[in-house]
């Protein structure tokens, strides 16, 4: 290998790994994670805002199922601002997963995501009610419950097993 070595002028030892800027990839832990965090935390201060009355229950509700929707479309690979895996996400790894985890066979995988998300939606608003019950979201355990929920649906939504979390 002529012209290899420390100044090597040729060319051939050049760097061909990728630099090239790549999307937050939903197959990470820590990239769903924080969309979990973030729609618990979202959820958290809309309950604030419906208990002061600055939110309606209907406009509520309508945000809940905005989240659900947004969820469906982002983890059946939709959504350009993430980077999905083709066999996870869009040809049934994640949805023959959740059907098998929440017992939920024998549906089309749209509604198999709808379920799924909607049972994190019904969660994350269940510890934002008690949350805003118990003081509000700027407490130390407000915070760690709302990362916990988070984390555990984060898993749920990339396969990690719980005996792995």
């Amino acid at each position: 290998m002529a012209g290899c070595g420390s100044n090597c002028g040729s060319g051939c030892c050049k760097d061909f790994s990728s630099k090239a800027q790549r999307l937050p990839n939903l197959l990470s832990v820590e990239v769903t994670n924080d969309i979990f965090t973030k729609a618990v935390r979202n959820m958290t201060l809309r309950a604030a805002q419906r208990d002061a009355g600055m939110m309606s229950e209907d406009e509520y509700e309508a945000a809940k199922s905005k989240l659900v929707r947004w969820l469906v479309n982002a983890f059946s690979g939709e959504n350009p601002h993430y980077e999905t895996d083709l066999e996870w996400h869009t040809h049934g790894g994640l949805t023959d997963y959740l059907a098998e985890t929440f017992n939920f066979h024998g549906h089309a995988p749209r509604q198999v995501l709808t379920h799924a998300a909607s049972l994190f939606a019904d969660d994350a608003d269940n510890l934002a009610v008690e949350i805003i019950h118990r003081g509000g979201p700027d407490t130390p355990q407000a915070r760690q419950a709302v990362n916990q929920l988070g984390g555990m649906w984060a898993q749920v939504f990339t396969g990690v097993p719980p005996e792995f979390a």
